[in-house]
């Protein structure tokens, strides 16, 4: 406040001075004694409407009703900044480069009284001049440039676009909106092509390709007219490929080319042959590319393993197998241990029911029903799925009508047949463990707990106090995906044609489940999927079920017939069970199976009959001719009659399992009770023409050396096999004999080769000891042991007729070879 004695009169106001020093101006502010506040020492004015970032020099007078004094002192200040106050100026579009795909935009900066501070950045808003929506703006953000050029626009459209300038405080007013119309687009045109290559198996090969266009072409390469698999390195830019095949093989040979498109046109290069030459392919399965994944070229018998396609986690394995005709071929892919970005999520599941239980169920049906819709499963992810579900239905004893429907779609995604390749190997149809279900009785068992009455052909019929409840699937695509390969110990395919599922499949289930068999049988009418006609010699439709369980799991017709009524489009099937049917159409040699059972009959009828005969007549003649060789001699007889019964028996007695494993365990035991007497017979000779003398040892010691060995090999075999994979690993499909699956069938080739070498070589020794002896006649005089040298031929020749026949069954069963069962059965009658 200006002091009393200085004020010379009343203070009436005030003139401030506002002079900017910046943008060299004065601003005079006239204000009154009443337009100000004031304390005990000081007046105070806010003074408003400053230029923003600016620089004052302020001076103040005050003034009485007889004019104004002096000014006081100049004062210095700084304003802040704010944003623009106007739009950047001198806006222009021009048209781009590439004129159909691009605006050039130049600008300049505000004003400089109407920047109001730094100018930091720029922000460019442009659209479609036909859209109204504001989503549609797309907005462009710069650093302090003016200028700058908007690429990816749409050929002959209008498009508008503005402009507005900022400060560190915010951006400003946008321009007016100017309209810019993009030219008309540019066909592609090639430039360069991809080059033909030959090279050698192992050779890195790179293709390239360019284009131009307006706007710029995407480029796709293209092997034999299709895109290419991810497998190969590829570098794609807009009018420039280039592909990367790293270590050739011939499964990279064809026809490649770059697919160059935009707007106007799409347009092709021209042709890249490629050609890759290997000289050492004999034996081997070539290499390929499929389903994205490369495999290289493969010995047959080898099993190899590759990445999974790309983003997919885990391996992939493949095999190399011989077909029918010896060629080598590849067998399925098996993606067992792939992992699709949703596997994470699925396997998550089972932790969360372990921890949550039935609790869980909901989130857990709904996170599975959203991570494999619309998704290509691998077989990893399909292992997980399944896991989810089994543990699913352990834990929860309701299902809602929401979830049942949510579990319906999940099996249905999984049953897509994209899918299929992610179901080859790892037994997925099987059980996994015992007295778990399969995928499909799972789903069954899922249903089975909906809580309703009766909603969409799912009834409960209440008939006094038992309750029924039938639950029946049919599954549109399963019949794809599916194997199609017998059980084993089934009376499917037993002629040893092949399989193939030759209908739907349809799932019966009535709960609560019974033991045993239904008393009147399911009747289902299937729709064939290729017809059969009625009479056709080569082929037939046997109404078959799913076996899940893990020993056997496969196709079986046990308890299922076909009816009368069938004819070439549909086939009536009758079960006394229920479960998962369908039809199978398999080769039937019906003439050609009986010709080998009546041959193999006939021929160890004969077999029988001379040495039932042969035991006969040492039985009868026993007092004179008691001796330990020809005790030798009748077990080494009777094992082989118990034999040729047991194979007959054998060859009909498969539909019983119980009695077909006692009929193999005993058949292996008989067997090599007949290769250790028959070793028993040839030491005995070798002792005759050696050492001139019986065989020594007892009676008892003999019998426990040819009967006591074999049974602790025969049983431990059985027993050992049995408890560690089950029945069906023990026997035969076919037969009732031992499976051809190693360790078991080992376990009597190499004791039989061992016995049968050993005798072979004490016959061999005794004949060329008998060789250098003169030739004589039998008479009725001769001695046991002249009669035993005199006939040591015949005894030779019996052996190896023995090992022979033995050699070929085994073959028989092993391969199903007819041939060999053709040969078995003869030898086995001469002998």
């Amino acid at each position: 406040l200006i002091p009393e004695r200085q004020r010379n009169g009343i203070i009436l106001g005030y003139q401030i001075i506002f002079n900017n020093t910046k943008f060299e101006f004065l601003d005079n502010r006239t204000i009154y004694v009443n337009q100000t506040t004031t304390n005990s020492t000081k007046r105070l004015f806010i003074a408003f409407n400053l230029k923003y970032f600016s620089s004052y020099a302020i001076s103040i007078s005050a003034f009485t009703i007889a004019g104004a004094g002096p000014y006081s002192l100049k004062k210095s200040i700084e304003t802040l900044e704010s944003v623009p106050s106007e739009p950047p100026i001198n806006f222009l579009t021009m048209p781009g480069r590439l004129a159909a795909s691009s605006i050039i935009v130049t600008w300049n900066p505000p004003s400089l009284t109407h920047q109001n501070g730094i100018i930091t950045e720029y922000k460019i808003l442009y659209s479609l001049a036909t859209s109204n929506n504001a989503t549609n703006n797309i907005v462009v953000l710069l650093s302090n440039v003016t200028r700058h050029t908007i690429y990816n626009l749409k050929p002959s459209s209008n498009y508008t676009i503005q402009v507005a300038a900022a400060t560190s405080v915010g951006f400003g007013p946008y321009h007016k909106p100017i309209i810019h119309l993009t030219h008309p687009a540019v066909a592609p045109n090639v430039t360069q092509s991809p080059l033909s290559i030959t090279a050698a198996a192992g050779t890195n090969i790179a293709l390239e390709c360019r284009a131009t266009g307006d706007p710029i072409p995407a480029v796709q390469w293209l092997k034999n007219d299709e895109l290419v698999a991810t497998v190969y390195e590829i570098i794609a830019s807009p009018g420039y490929g280039r592909l990367f095949i790293k270590h050739s093989n011939t499964g990279d040979n064809g026809t490649y080319q770059c697919q160059f498109t935009n707007v106007k046109a799409s347009v092709l290069s021209e042709v890249a042959n490629i050609n890759v030459n290997d000289g050492n392919i004999t034996g081997f399965c070539l290499g390929e590319t499929i389903n994205n994944m490369r495999w290289p070229k493969t010995y047959n018998g080898y099993t190899i393993t590759g990445p999974c396609p790309k983003s997919i986690k885990g391996n992939a394995t493949r095999t190399c197998k011989l077909d029918t005709n010896n060629n080598p071929i590849w067998a399925e892919i098996d993606t067992t241990n792939c992992e699709s970005s949703a596997y994470t999520t699925i396997s998550a599941l089972s932790s969360q029911l372990d921890s949550q239980g039935a609790n869980a169920s909901e989130i857990v049906v709904k996170t599975l029903s959203s991570s494999i819709a619309n998704r290509k499963l691998y077989g990893g992810d399909i292992v997980a799925a399944v896991s989810a579900l089994t543990k699913l239905n352990r834990v929860t004893s309701d299902i809602t009508l929401s979830q049942l429907d949510q579990l319906a779609n999940i099996q249905s995604n999984l049953f897509n047949l994209q899918n299929k390749e992610g179901w080859q190997f790892g037994k997925k149809f099987c059980q996994r463990r015992t007295n778990t279900p399969n995928v499909l009785n799972n789903f069954e068992e899922l249903a089975n707990k909906a809580v309703t009455t009766a909603v969409n052909g799912k009834t409960t019929m209440n008939t006094n106090n038992l309750v029924t409840k039938a639950v029946v699937v049919k599954y549109k695509t399963l019949n794809e995906i599916i194997p199609n390969t017998p059980a084993k110990l089934s009376n499917t395919n037993s002629s040893g044609g092949a399989n193939q599922v030759n209908s739907k499949l349809v799932s019966i289930s009535f709960y609560p489940r019974t033991s045993g068999n239904i008393t009147h049988p399911v009747r289902i009418v299937f729709e064939n999927t290729n017809a059969v006609a009625n009479g056709n010699g080569s082929i037939e439709n046997r109404c078959s079920f799913w076996q899940p369980m893990s020993s056997q799991c496969g196709w079986d017709s046990s308890g299922c017939r076909t009816g009368s009524e069938s004819n070439s489009t549909y086939t009536v099937c009758y079960c006394n069970h229920t479960t998962t049917f369908s039809v199978i159409v398999q080769d039937k040699l019906i003439q050609q199976h009986i010709r080998i059972e009546i041959i193999t009959y006939i021929c160890c009828g004969i077999a029988i009959f001379a040495l039932s005969l042969t035991i006969l007549i040492y039985i009868m003649y026993w007092r004179h001719i008691k001796s330990i060789l020809n005790i030798i001699t009748i077990n080494l007889f009777l094992s082989l009659l118990v034999i040729n019964i047991l194979v007959i028996s054998g060859l009909t007695a498969t539909s019983s399992k119980a009695l077909c494993a006692a009929i193999s365990v005993t058949l292996h035991y008989v067997y090599m009770v007949a290769l250790f007497w028959l070793l028993n017979h040839a030491i005995c000779m070798y002792y005759v023409f050696f050492k001139s003398k019986p065989l020594p040892g007892t009676i008892i010691g003999h019998f426990a050396f040819a009967c006591g060995l074999p049974a602790i090999i025969a049983i431990l075999v059985a027993v050992i096999q049995v408890a560690r994979l089950g029945v069906g690993y023990y026997i035969d499909a076919q037969a009732c004999w031992l499976s051809a699956t190693p360790p078991v069938f080992i376990t009597f080739i190499i004791p039989m080769i061992i016995l049968a070498m050993a005798s072979s070589i004490f016959n061999i020794l005794s004949l060329r000891k008998w060789q250098k002896q003169p030739r004589v006649k039998y008479n009725t005089t001769d001695s046991e042991m002249q009669i035993s040298k005199k006939l040591l031929p015949k005894s030779f020749v019996l052996a190896m007729t023995l090992v022979i026949s033995g050699l070929f069954f085994l073959t028989f069963v092993a391969t199903k070879d007819i041939p060999s069962q053709y040969i078995f059965a003869i030898t086995n009658a001469i002998q």
